[in-house]
């Protein structure tokens, strides 16, 4: 959008139009245009990138519009059909068209008493909606993965460039009936971005900001209704999580550990992504995360007279009635047509708590973890726990494999130590009725000195296989 519009626009010189292409059901028919002259009543375009309690990175979150037309005759109808949106800005007699999309009706209600006809839409986001099929050949890329998804769906992915998009995936991830639109989700959840449909109905992986003052867009205080700033801003960004959400055990992180000194824990997490099942993995996915280091905004609330051009991953700067200039990021956006052009925008963040833990003495050094692997690829279920302290190693494991109907726990004992004298492993947290397998054996210059004392035995109820030099099994 050029300068010109864009002045013209803010300062009312301009004609706002606007007009709602019906496309044919068939070969048959026709495209029906309305417009404001013969139709359209009014229009609300809603773009929102931010989801409460999850935020930005991952989501695939759809565009609607929600409008109000006139019935052109008593056959016209709204039902399931697809239509492009387009305003136009003329200035003097001249009119440069902008295309929003296209939509598909999702919900119409009509009022014979009015002669109008309300509707829903939504973006082809919808078309995602589909069950996804697995039709690729492993192993595949990130971005080989998606180009897929798009073209299941009857779309084209805009953009190739995205983090993490030559990551090569082994297997399908998405058995239990995934939706299209997770498995793109998964995919920007790798790439540290939102899913979204372009105004060119393409498919883009591409969450940045710029950073270059000159690049900005600026608002000052004589264009807009209404401003309603949060005191406290959030960020910057100097910690990324990846994990799973509802699993206290493994996870990775990577953070700015000068910039939390200074301004606190920023985090953003992103948790239960199928291409990224355990520790390994995780370890390869957190590069790249740094790249949202630095990012901050501030929450707020505005309606603006114009700004239909903006977009949600490009930072502002907003100009409050004392003069104070605020950086902001437009993630929610919503256009209001009814004659003319409002832009509302709405910036939140979710409320998060950062846990911070510090050493304690009264656990002797003593540190557990839990770590719960799912991989859907191998269908593998493998659930790890160990403890650690100054002298021991305990480990539990239970592994699942779908495909043999199996389950195995095993627990082990490891000595860190040197130990000498007596010493004792206690087995009154074993599982009932479960066998139990023990060894106690030393290294090899110490295997002639290692035997078992003459109190070593088992209980009425306890066997032991044998017993051979230096071991005890």
């Amino acid at each position: 959008m050029s300068d010109e519009i864009k002045e013209a626009l803010l300062d009312g010189s301009a004609t706002i139009l606007t007009k709602l292409e019906i496309l044919p059901l068939n070969e048959d028919e026709d495209s029906v245009v309305l417009t404001e002259v013969n139709s359209v009543v009014s229009w609300d375009y809603e773009d929102f990138r931010y989801v409460k309690d999850e935020g930005f990175i991952g989501q695939f979150v759809a565009r609607q519009v929600n409008g109000v037309v006139k019935n052109v005759d008593e056959n016209f109808s709204m039902t399931d059909r697809e239509f492009v949106l387009s305003f136009g800005v003329k200035i003097n007699d001249t009119t440069t068209w902008f295309s929003l999309g296209n939509f598909l009706v999702t919900k119409v209600r009509d009022n014979d008493v009015n002669n109008k006809t309300s509707f829903e839409s939504l973006d082809y986001t919808k078309k995602f909606n589909q069950p996804y099929v697995d039709t690729i050949t492993y192993p595949c890329t990130a971005l080989q993965l998606a180009q897929n998804v798009c073209s299941q769906c009857g779309c084209t992915l805009g953009n190739t460039n995205f983090t993490h998009n030559d990551w090569i995936i082994t297997g399908n991830a998405f058995t239990n009936g995934e939706s299209c639109r997770e498995v793109m989700k998964a995919i920007g959840k790798l790439a540290y971005s939102w899913v979204r449909i372009g105004w060119d109905n393409k498919v883009y992986l591409d969450f940045t900001v710029k950073t270059t003052t000159d690049e900005y867009d600026k608002i000052t205080n004589h264009e807009y209704y209404k401003l309603t700033t949060q005191k406290e801003k959030f960020g910057p960004v100097n910690r990324v999580v990846i994990g799973y959400k509802d699993i206290n055990g493994e996870q990775t992180k990577v953070e700015d550990t000068i910039s939390i000194e200074t301004n606190g824990v920023n985090e953003i997490d992103v948790y239960d992504n199928p291409l990224v099942y355990n520790q390994e993995l995780r370890e390869q996915a957190i590069i790249g995360a740094d790249d949202l280091f630095g990012l901050e905004y501030l929450p707020l609330e505005m309606e603006t007279v114009g700004h239909p051009w903006l977009q949600g991953y490009e930072l502002i700067e907003v100009k409050d009635m004392n003069g104070v200039t605020h950086k902001t990021i437009p993630f929610d956006r919503t256009i209001e047509y009814f004659g003319h052009i409002k832009t509302k925008i709405n910036v939140t963040t979710s409320t998060k708590t950062n846990n911070e833990y510090a050493y304690d003495s009264s656990i002797s050094g003593r540190l557990r973890k839990t770590e719960i692997i799912v991989n859907k690829i191998d269908g593998e279920v493998t659930a790890l726990a160990s403890e650690v302290d100054e002298n021991t190693e305990k480990i539990a494991q239970l592994e699942i494999n779908v495909d043999e109907i199996e389950s195995s726990v095993s627990a082990k004992y490891d000595f860190l130590e040197e130990v000498e004298g007596t010493n004792q492993i206690l087995t009154d947290d074993s599982l009932e009725y479960q066998p139990i397998s023990f060894s106690i054996e030393g290294n090899s210059e110490k295997a002639e000195y290692f035997y078992p004392s003459d109190s070593l035995y088992p209980s009425d109820d306890l066997y032991p296989i044998g017993i051979v030099e230096g071991s005890c099994d």
